[in-house]
C-alpha cells in the first residue's frame, strides 16, 4: 500500500485524500481488532488485522510528502530530520503504552481464575505464553487464554479513539501543490568559461539557457584598435 498510494499520490498530487484514506481505513481496523477474543475465527484474526495494515501502509511516506510541500527549501532538511525523530519517539512511546496496559490488565484478570498457577507477575507473563496450551484443566486452560487475550484487545480498545482523533486533525490539512519551480545558476554542463556566467533556468521540466556577461573576444574588441584607426586618432588637425 505504501508504493500504491505513492502512486497515486504522484499521478494526481493530491496527497491530503490518500491520508483522510489512511486513517478511516487505520481506525476502522483498530474498532474491528477490538473485538478479537478466543472465539474468533482464523478469518477474523487475519482480515482485521489486514484492513488496520492497508490503513497504515497509505500513512508511511505520504505524510513526508505533504511536510516537504508545505516546507521552503532551505527547511527541506530540517523537516525531513524532524519528522523522522518524531515517528522514532512517537513508535517508542507506543510500545511502551501498549506494553504498560498489557502488564497492568492481564495479571488482575489471572488472579480471578481459581487455582492457578501460573505466576502472575509481569515478568513471567511473556514467558507463560509458550506454556498455556500445557495446562492440563480445559477449563482453566480456556480461561487463562481469554485473559491473555482480553488483555491484548485492551490495547485496542485504548488505541482506537487516539487514531480516530488523528483522523480528524488530518481533515483540516491545508492543500499545497506539489509542483516547483526550480531555478540554477552556473549549470557546469552549459558553462562556457570564455562567455562568463550561464544562467539556467528550469520551469515545468524545461530549460532556458541566457548567456549573462561578456566574452573576451568582445571586450578585445572593444578595448583594442587596430594601427590605422590608432593613427588616425593621433593625426594632427589642419
Amino acid at each position: 500500500m505504501s508504493a500504491v498510494s505513492g502512486i497515486i499520490t504522484s499521478r494526481t498530487g493530491e496527497y491530503r485524500m490518500v491520508m483522510w484514506f489512511g486513517f478511516a481505513v487505520f481506525t476502522l481496523g483498530m474498532g474491528l481488532m477490538t473485538m478479537l477474543d478466543i472465539t474468533s475465527t482464523v478469518a477474523m484474526k487475519v482480515l482485521y488485522p489486514l484492513v488496520a495494515a492497508i490503513g497504515i501502509g497509505c500513512l508511511f511516506q505520504i505524510p513526508l510528502i505533504g511536510l516537504q510541500a508545505a516546507m521552503p527549501q532551505k527547511d527541506m532538511a530540517t523537516s525531513t530530520g524532524a519528522l523522522g525523530f518524531i515517528r522514532l519517539l512517537g513508535g517508542t512511546v507506543g510500545i511502551s503504552i501498549g506494553q504498560a496496559i498489557f502488564t497492568s490488565v492481564l495479571p488482575k484478570k489471572l488472579l480471578k481464575i481459581p487455582n492457578l498457577e501460573i505466576s502472575a507477575s509481569p515478568s513471567a507473563l511473556s514467558e507463560n505464553v509458550r506454556h498455556l496450551k500445557a495446562i492440563s484443566d480445559p477449563v482453566q486452560r480456556f480461561e487463562v487464554i481469554n485473559a491473555y487475550a482480553e488483555s491484548i484487545s485492551t490495547i485496542w480498545v485504548v488505541m482506537t479513539p487516539i487514531v480516530g482523533v488523528s483522523f480528524i486533525m488530518v481533515l483540516f490539512l491545508r492543500k499545497y501543490t506539489l509542483a516547483r519551480n526550480v531555478i540554477r545558476t552556473g549549470d557546469p554542463a552549459k558553462a562556457d568559461p570564455e562567455a562568463g556566467v550561464n544562467e539556467v533556468k528550469e520551469v515545468n521540466g524545461e530549460e532556458e539557457g541566457n548567456s549573462i556577461g561578456t566574452s573576451s573576444q568582445d571586450a578585445n574588441n572593444l578595448t583594442e584598435k587596430t594601427p590605422a584607426e590608432s593613427g588616425q586618432d593621433k593625426a594632427p588637425s589642419q
